[in-house]
């Protein structure tokens, strides 16, 4: 009964810690974790972020405790254009939406618009477990005013839990991850393209 007590009274005093409090949870990804190609690709690329992906945040509630990603979409528009300039001779932020008019005047191959579909993540009831989060891009591809391909890609932040008070500093480590996932499985599905491909090959003649 003594027993039974303690562990009741553990688990309403941890259930105490997190209720009323808003944990506001940046995205830090790490430029570093953005593979080096041996070569860039010959081409040059116009990205569009839109106003919806740029201002893209994530709030959810769980016992009664707030998890505010306040930055998914400034972090995954940063990391995005680092990573487009690792892998392509020229990138310009377009400021338009991608049509023709911007790829003649631009002298652009071709135009990305990536969008943020979701975001999901689950806090642990102890802070050794995994931290799980993911996110969701749509990567559109355009030439002209034509989409040519449009791919979805899941950035997964899987990350250890560790001891401690800070019950932000789990979850970021997590989004941070899945967005550095996320932005490289997108630059895989346009290295890998194979519009982009022939772009790069017609270039290289």
């Amino acid at each position: 009964m003594t027993t039974m007590m303690f562990k009741s009274g553990l688990a309403g005093l941890a259930m105490g810690l997190l209720a009323g409090c808003a944990h506001q949870v940046p995205a830090t990804p790490n430029r570093a974790a953005i593979p080096i190609p041996t070569h860039k690709v010959p081409l040059s690329v116009g990205v569009y972020f839109s106003s919806a992906f740029e201002n893209y945040q994530y709030s959810e509630s769980k016992w009664g405790d707030g998890w505010n990603f306040t930055n998914l979409g400034q972090a995954s528009a940063h990391q995005f254009r680092d990573a487009l300039e690792e892998n392509f001779v020229k990138v310009v932020k377009l400021k338009n939406p991608p049509s023709k008019s911007e790829a003649e005047e631009r002298a652009l191959d071709f135009m990305v618009a990536p969008e943020i579909q979701g975001y999901s993540f689950d806090i642990p009831f102890t802070k050794f477990q995994i931290y799980p989060a993911t996110i969701t891009y749509k990567i559109n591809i355009y030439e002209g005013d034509t989409l040519s391909a449009s791919s979805v890609v899941h950035g997964v932040g899987d990350s250890a839990g560790n001891p401690g008070f800070d019950f932000s500093e789990n979850p970021s480590r997590s989004a941070s991850k899945a967005v550095e996932d996320g932005i490289n499985k997108a630059m895989n599905v346009l290295t890998d393209s194979p519009a982009v491909q022939a772009m790069a090959l017609k270039k290289g003649k």
